[in-house]
């Protein structure tokens, strides 16, 4: 896969990356020194998610080139849809290697590839006006998948989902983020559960208790 593209384009999503990260860092930082709810909290949060969704709009040209000859026909077409995105990103970072811009692993860029991704099938889902660039990436067929698997096992709908998980990582509370991440990981990116309870440190019976817990929560909003 190759992309070219300007060198002034690929310094502003750049930047931008560096920007969202430190956004995400000062967020964390509040949530422990701070009361949960506090309005300095908010703020940053919604800085964070002003800072994604514009790295997500500056993307779309950039990776609709990148994903081309993607479609419904692929096996494990969400897995390997991350994949392309995952290494999309990685090729761009590998060009300012130096810098620092918040990945200080690759399972950290793993989580923030599906952070985007996230963004992406909720657009889709919830926003006709972005339909149509979403269809040219191939995410409505994936969506679709994602979506019929929420409804028949958890009764809830992919989009409600991801609210969900969005709100257990903002929570501040540990055990709260860790199982939004550990979700993250499996139900946006694909990413095989033995290889999420290993990169986040936790035992299998662990993360099948954080499964567990997950299910019980996602049916409990009905």
């Amino acid at each position: 896969m190759s992309i070219v593209r300007p060198r002034s384009e690929e310094d502003q999503i750049l930047n931008l990356m560096e920007e969202q990260a430190r956004l995400a860092r000062e967020v964390q930082r509040l949530q422990r020194e701070v009361p949960y709810g506090t309005a300095a909290i908010e703020q940053a949060k919604q800085q964070h998610r002003e800072a994604v969704n514009t790295l997500i709009q500056l993307l779309y040209h950039p990776l609709k080139k990148a994903l081309e000859g993607l479609t419904p026909r692929l096996q494990n077409q969400g897995v390997q849809y991350t994949e392309m995105v995952h290494d999309f990103f990685l090729k761009l970072l590998q060009r300012r290697v130096s810098q620092d811009r918040g990945f200080t692993t690759m399972f950290d860029l793993r989580r923030f590839v599906a952070t985007v991704l996230m963004n992406q099938f909720r657009d889709h889902l919830r926003s006709r006006k972005t339909q149509r660039k979403h269809l040219e990436f191939g995410i409505a067929p994936i969506a679709a998948q994602k979506q019929k698997y929420f409804e028949e096992r958890f009764a809830i709908g992919y989009a409600d989902a991801l609210d969900q998980i969005e709100q257990w990582e903002e929570s501040g509370e540990d055990n709260l983020q860790l199982l939004a991440r550990a979700m993250l990981l499996h139900y946006v990116a694909g990413e095989q559960w033995g290889v999420i309870a290993r990169e986040l440190g936790i035992s299998d019976e662990r993360l099948n208790t954080l499964r567990k817990m997950a299910g019980e929560k996602f049916r409990s909003r009905l």
